[in-house]
């Protein structure tokens, strides 16, 4: 009984590989997948920061107007209609986080550092930035 285990150890569908390859294997697309989550997620951030007034809408229904200071943004948006939020708050308070947060190339390595370290994918840095700030860029030239 024992050599049979042993044999279905060895053996797969796959074409009688080991099932450590097949672990190999199954590892690998895991990666993949992960990585393909946090590019995704990476770029559904910045859409909704760059892009939405989702800032000003949560803020709103949450009641945190007065500590994002939505009623000065709305009265300043009304004379420029194409400012965002994170400009808003680069030309209210220049500092470096606000300076970070405005820019979505500095923001967007950041967050897929943040993302990919939480992830343990640090390897995938790179690929992540790049690939999100790409779908970013593309959703924001058909939609923006």
């Amino acid at each position: 009984m024992k050599q049979y285990y042993a044999a279905l150890l060895t053996q797969s569908c796959w074409g009688g590989t080991s099932l450590g390859s097949q672990f190999f294997f199954l590892f690998k697309n895991h990666i993949i997948l992960c990585m393909i989550n946090l590019i995704f997620l990476n770029t559904a951030v910045l859409i909704v920061i760059y892009l939405t007034d989702a800032i000003i809408e949560y803020g709103g229904l949450f009641r945190l107007s007065k500590l994002l200071k939505l009623k000065e943004y709305q009265e300043l948006r009304v004379d420029c209609e194409q400012l965002n939020y994170p400009t808003f708050l680069l030309l209210r308070k220049n500092n470096f986080l606000t300076r970070l947060f405005s820019c979505p190339l500095c923001f967007g390595f950041w967050l897929s550092l943040s993302l990919t370290f939480a992830n343990n994918q640090v390897e995938s840095l790179a690929t992540v930035y790049l690939s999100s700030l790409f779908l970013f860029f593309i959703f924001k030239k058909i939609y923006g």
